[in-house]
């Protein structure tokens, strides 16, 4: 990314309303945000604290490409809309687009884009800033802090509250850098009031620091508003687990893993309801501190420009109710939308659990059926146990094998029918239907069944055995 000749030289040129352009020097680090400390200074009037103090830093490489690293901000810094990580050195191409912060509610970008162009020095002369090498700091008044700035400082601590002199004036060495020497200020539009420092009259406006009351109205206003983001992130893990509940509502019965796992999910979102209730509780009460911060501005503040003053905070905490109203509001509409999902899923498993059960039943009067069948349609009537090896008489009766034989031998007629007996014929389909039938009985029964057919085997090879050796003997 060498120049492509003289004059020419890289610009981050800024997107949107405003096209200035911020020259970044061969060989030298460029630093930006809303500190005093930095190469170029952005003074954000949508949200007061969108810019860390030092957000980022430009460099080049060994190679002379320009790159840009997250010095660890509190909204991050995109690359061609995607975030980079903190401390991180990522490279530029010409035409990157830089992205610092997140774009406001209600707004499609943000507040500061820019975008890496290599133009010549003539082209864009009349719309630049020119730092000088030099960035060291201006030597600022110190003074001490009380217990009560330190709290309303928050997490932030001592050493990074707006700082001003005892009498409550800034001075001229510690808050005025040079101009044009250590940081060109990019003007971002005008301060809000209520939120941007109040301006002393005889100090120029870039360089006068917030005043400690207003230092703390915006903390807590960027309190409240960063528990709204939480609990709009939460909110929508909300919906996502909605979506993951109707998901499995529309999946066949047969796909789904059972009641347990619907439990599973009923419990995530139990958990992140806790979550939002917790985030709103704690959004109540910075909003409720919020609100006594006002009230104490209002009791202390007199004159036409502190009225001024009062008006717009009050309008902008009528502006953070209103939302947080309308964020309740979509939470108890998502809650009532889950609430019916559950139900719908509760009677969904109560009509399969009520289908298992007529199934079941259906299962229990098959068996006694087919029970019945055994003991009154396939049981021979002389042993009264079903048919082993069945054979069927000429008169169509059926009796087991060995019980039919034992009967021969004393009568030659039909037990049932009394008709004469002039053939036997084995009967293959009654023995596979009743080993099928048996194979699904208990296992009491099939070993009752196997050891009376063992018996009767060897009741019937018995006899046999012993005549052999007679008949070897005669």
């Amino acid at each position: 990314m060498a120049d492509g000749g003289p004059g020419m030289c890289w610009y981050l040129r800024r997107c949107g309303r405003s096209e200035e352009s911020l020259p970044l020097p061969d060989g030298e680090e460029v630093t930006m945000g809303r500190g005093l400390g930095v190469t170029y200074q952005l003074k954000p009037t949508l949200c007061p604290l969108m810019i860390s103090r030092t957000h980022c830093l430009f460099k080049q490489n060994v190679r002379g490409e320009w790159t840009v690293t997250d010095n660890k901000s509190l909204n991050g810094v995109w690359r061609n809309k995607e975030r980079l990580e903190p401390h991180k050195a990522y490279t530029l191409s010409e035409g990157a687009l830089i992205q610092l912060g997140v774009p406001p509610p209600n707004a499609e970008s943000a507040e500061f884009e820019y975008r890496l162009v290599r133009e010549h020095l003539d082209k864009v002369s009349g719309s630049v800033m020119r730092p000088l090498p030099g960035k060291a700091k201006a030597p600022r008044a110190k003074r001490k802090f009380t217990a009560e700035e330190a709290d309303a400082s928050g997490n932030e601590g001592p050493s990074k509250l707006c700082r001003v002199s005892r009498g409550g004036e800034a001075s001229t060495k510690s808050s005025r850098p040079p101009p044009l020497v250590t940081q060109p200020t990019v003007r971002a539009g005008p301060t809000l009031p209520g939120v941007e420092p109040e301006l002393n009259d005889s100090l120029d406006a870039d360089a006068v620091a917030p005043t400690q009351r207003q230092c703390r109205s915006s903390l807590q206003l960027s309190r409240v508003r960063q528990t709204m983001e939480e609990i709009r992130r939460l909110n929508v893990q909300v919906q996502e687990k909605q979506m993951e509940v109707q998901e499995r509502l529309n999946c066949p019965p047969e796909s789904q893993r059972g009641p347990n796992c619907v439990l599973a999910v009923q419990k995530e979102l139990q958990e992140l309801r806790n979550q939002l209730s917790n985030e709103q509780e704690q959004h109540l009460q910075s909003v409720k501190e919020l609100k006594q911060i006002f009230q104490q501005e209002q009791h202390n503040m007199g004159g036409r420009k502190r009225a001024e003053e009062e008006e717009h905070l009050k309008e902008q905490l009528a502006q953070a109710l209103q939302e947080h109203t309308q964020l309740m509001q979509e939470l108890n509409r998502n809650k009532n939308d889950f609430e019916q999902i559950i139900q719908a899923k509760n009677k969904e498993l109560q009509e399969t659990k009520e289908e298992k059960e007529k199934v079941r039943a259906q299962k229990e009067e098959v068996l006694n059926h087919m029970n019945d069948v055994l003991d009154n349609e396939l049981q021979c009537i002389i042993c009264s146990e079903h048919f082993i090896e069945a054979v069927t008489l000429n008169c169509a009766h059926s009796f087991c094998s060995y019980c039919i034989k034992s009967w021969r031998k004393r009568k030659e007629e039909c037990p049932i029918c009394r008709q004469e007996i002039l053939s036997e014929t084995r009967s293959l389909v009654l023995d596979n239907c009743i080993d099928s039938m048996v194979a699904k009985l208990s296992p009491e029964m099939k070993n009752r069944r196997a050891a009376l057919i063992l018996e009767r085997k060897g009741e019937r090879d018995g006899p046999s055995g012993g005549t052999k050796p007679n008949s070897r003997g005669q």
